[in-house]
């Protein structure tokens, strides 16, 4: 039964974040663009808090790598709010990317 539920909840966290990132590279309007940014830079922290509650509290250096991942989400929605150039912006989505995957790394496989 919880395999089950661990399965529907990896397929979900997954088709989620694919999605979330196609959407931000193939969307045109940047206003658009912006709102799926700051949505996906949420979900990589939620990603981090979520896979970090998972791990038992003795493993402190775990739950520190793991919140660095978050950590990774925040910084790239602070070059994206700095960001005057389209190369500023690309990093920021390649960090909340490598956000988002680390994350779901952490949480299903490692």
């Amino acid at each position: 039964m919880a395999l089950g539920i661990l399965l529907i909840m990896f397929i979900a966290v997954s088709a989620i974040s694919v999605l979330g990132l196609a959407l931000l590279l193939l969307v045109k309007n940047e206003a658009v663009k912006k709102r799926i940014f700051y949505a996906l830079s949420v979900w990589g922290m939620l990603l981090a808090v979520y896979a970090a509650s998972s791990l038992p509290t003795n493993y402190v250096l775990q739950r520190v790598e793991t919140f660095g991942i978050g950590l990774l989400s925040v910084i790239g929605l602070l070059i994206h709010l700095g960001a005057k150039a389209n190369a500023m912006r690309y990093a920021a989505y390649g960090l909340v990317a490598v956000s988002m995957f680390l994350g779901i790394m952490k949480l299903f496989v490692l």
